[in-house]
């Protein structure tokens, strides 16, 4: 089931979110807060597969990252008004993902 974080709050400058339940089977959607400029990712207890593409409840397809990341992701979104989403998927057994968003 998709994580929608478009309506998280702004305050001191970010926000965080803890994502529970990230498990191989299939592929989260996390729907990102339109403010954010910077999405700092850290996986936790298993490596993490990411991808720009796909499809909420639907396992990664080949346009994922070609490696699973045990280690910190950081990336710019493009600020925009319209709904901006990555997809999140653990590489075995399941996993907690920390977001940070500046």
């Amino acid at each position: 089931m998709a994580t929608d974080l478009t309506n998280l709050n702004w305050e001191n400058g970010g926000n965080n979110y803890k994502q529970g339940g990230v498990g191989a089977a299939t592929a989260i959607e996390i729907k990102l807060p339109k403010w954010a400029k910077l999405v700092t990712i850290q996986p936790t207890a298993q490596a993490l597969l990411f991808s720009y593409v796909g499809t909420d409840g639907v396992a990664l397809s080949t346009d994922a990252f070609p490696q699973a990341v045990d280690s910190i992701i950081q990336y710019n979104p493009v600020q925009t008004s319209q709904d901006r989403s990555i997809f999140i998927q653990s590489q075995s057994g399941t996993s907690i993902v920390y977001f940070i968003f500046e």
